[in-house]
C-alpha cells in the first residue's frame, strides 16, 4: 500500500494497554508497546511524511480510480488467473510448486 518500512497498525482501543505493567515479568521496549503510541497520538517518534504521504495517494487511487477494495481483490484474481493459465499452457515449461486447490483462479 505503500513505499517499504511503513506499517500501518489498527488496535481496537480496549487491546492497548500498558504492557510493562500487564507483562512485567517481560520487558517490553517502549516501540512495541502500543499504548505509548495511542497516549502519543501516533507520534511517539517521528513519523516518516513522505511515506504516509505516498500512502494517502494509494489510498486515494484505490478509492477512486480502482473503486475499492472489492474491485481490486476482482481485478487481482484476474491477473493471476492469467498468470496460472499462462503456467498451465507451457507444456512444462514453466511449473507451479502449488496444489491447484490453493492457486486462485
Amino acid at each position: 500500500m505503500g513505499p517499504a518500512g511503513v506499517t500501518v497498525v489498527i488496535v481496537r482501543d480496549d487491546l492497548v494497554r500498558d504492557a510493562t505493567r500487564r507483562w512485567a515479568a517481560l520487558p517490553c521496549p517502549l516501540v512495541l508497546d502500543y499504548k505509548v503510541f495511542a497516549d502519543a497520538h501516533s507520534m511517539y517518534n517521528t513519523p516518516p511524511t513522505w511515506s504516509i504521504y505516498l500512502c494517502g495517494l494509494v489510498f486515494d487511487w484505490l478509492r477512486n480510480d480502482v473503486g475499492g477494495l472489492e474491485a481490486m481483490a476482482e481485478l487481482n484474481l484476474r491477473k493471476s488467473g492469467a498468470v496460472y493459465n499462462a503456467i498451465d499452457s507451457s507444456n512444462g515449461f514453466y511449473r507451479c510448486p502449488y496444489s491447484r486447490p490453493c492457486a486462485p483462479g
